[in-house]
């Protein structure tokens, strides 16, 4: 039988062990979120300077490479079903997205996600979309949707809820306007406790006047 002292010794040392590692851990949770987060605003940059019923697939493939991108196999109407697309079937789509999963992991941060995607029709791009969530508090979502010129009755509308806010435009829509929807806060992907409203992940959309 091991002496309880020795035992206790041992039990000891391991707890130390254990700490050690999840402090190691919890610094590469950090860094490699950090990391995710910076990735999310140079995306985002070069993002909104496509010009969507202008840019080219020529244009999007360098942020496919650099950004990870996923083609996505759009689903075909069903007989009978209206389309409802922004493109109108076929089309190609393509996806990107950066997650605090490190930080989710390790330092059991409320999952958050920011993300992009892009649809494309004869090589053009026919509409754009981005948005982030977080399950800080309860699902908390902010989305983009901007469609062609002349897709939608009016260039910009919005719905503004704590929990989802929603913005959908048309490449009309004002400099300021575009600059507002876009407007994502990366430090959400970073933030221990996440973002615990709409209002705090797309904070200019709030503070927009009224349209």
């Amino acid at each position: 039988m091991i002496p309880r002292r020795a035992l206790v010794l041992r039990l000891a040392k391991w707890l130390i062990l254990l700490v050690g590692v999840w402090g190691a851990l919890a610094v590469l949770a950090v860094y490699e979120t950090c990391r995710t987060r910076n990735e999310a605003e140079e995306f985002l940059a070069e993002f909104v300077r496509l010009r969507v019923g202008e840019s080219t697939f020529d244009q999007v493939t360098p942020l496919i490479a650099i950004y990870h991108g996923k083609w996505r196999r759009p689903r075909p109407p069903a007989p009978g079903e209206p389309d409802v697309t922004p493109c109108g079937y076929p089309f190609r789509q393509v996806e990107f997205v950066f997650e605090n999963r490190w930080l989710h992991w390790v330092l059991f941060a409320p999952r958050t996600a920011f993300g992009g995607d892009l649809q494309l029709k004869d090589d053009v791009v026919c509409f754009r979309s981005a948005g982030m969530s977080t399950a800080a508090g309860g699902m908390r979502v902010v989305h983009v949707g901007e469609s062609r010129e002349g897709r939608e009755s009016v260039p910009f509308s919005r719905v503004l809820n704590h929990y989802t806010t929603l913005v959908t435009m048309t490449a009309a829509a004002t400099m300021e306007q575009r600059a507002a929807a876009y407007s994502f806060n990366l430090d959400c992907l970073t933030m221990l406790r996440g973002c615990r409203d709409a209002r705090e992940i797309g904070p200019a959309i709030w503070r927009l006047g009224r349209t």
